[in-house]
């Protein structure tokens, strides 16, 4: 059993950076639009309880998202797109110990690049 004193904690990078960035504007006097992207940097970090395993360090690691849409200027409703994890960045969120193998490990993967729109009316 390995001792677990004076290891990093599990998920807790050494530092983690965010920067976000939002723009809105009208358009005559019937509609808005707007834009926001962010940003978030982390170190490597442990993915697992047990210290030591080299294979359970998930590598430094930048994600990005994104959203543009267009809306009435009465705020009744919105349309937008948008992304996140824009470059697909695969990042490991935990790594453990697989049940009924001896010696296998297995991750759970964090999300996937998504896309998608969003509709939202006030009424």
């Amino acid at each position: 059993m390995a001792s677990l004193c004076g290891a990093k904690f599990t998920n807790a990078p050494e530092n983690v950076a965010t920067l976000g960035l939002d723009f809105d504007d009208v358009i005559g006097d019937r509609f808005i639009y707007f834009a926001s992207a962010s940003a978030r940097y982390e170190d490597d970090r442990r993915t697992s309880t047990q210290p030591g395993l080299l294979r359970d360090i998930q590598p430094a690691n930048t994600k990005a998202n994104v959203r543009v849409g267009l809306g009435g200027y009465s705020g009744l409703w919105t349309v937008e797109v948008w992304s996140n994890n824009v470059t697909d960045e695969q990042t490991r969120n935990v790594t453990f110990n697989t049940p009924l193998r001896v010696g296998s490990r297995s991750i759970f993967l964090e999300a996937p690049r998504t896309v998608g729109t969003t509709l939202r009316l006030r009424f």
